[in-house]
């Protein structure tokens, strides 16, 4: 039980991180023409990649291990 409990953990963490680096948040009416720093096509990319590089690490170390 300690063991799944454990990654059913570390998910909702990794969620959590993904949440943050991609900005996902709900916006209120009204705030659409606020100046946003970092919300550039670009700047998207990388925290998207940087999230799939985060994915890659967490199933490589749940594989290693058994591989």
């Amino acid at each position: 039980m300690q063991y799944s409990w454990f990654h059913v953990i570390f998910v909702l963490g990794a969620m959590y991180v993904a949440m943050l680096l991609t900005d996902w948040n709900y916006v209120k009416p009204g705030q659409e023409d606020d100046v946003h720093i970092g919300r550039s096509e670009a700047a998207m990319w990388i925290r998207v990649v940087s999230s799939w590089v985060c994915m890659l690490l967490y199933i490589w170390s749940l594989l290693a291990p058994a591989l």
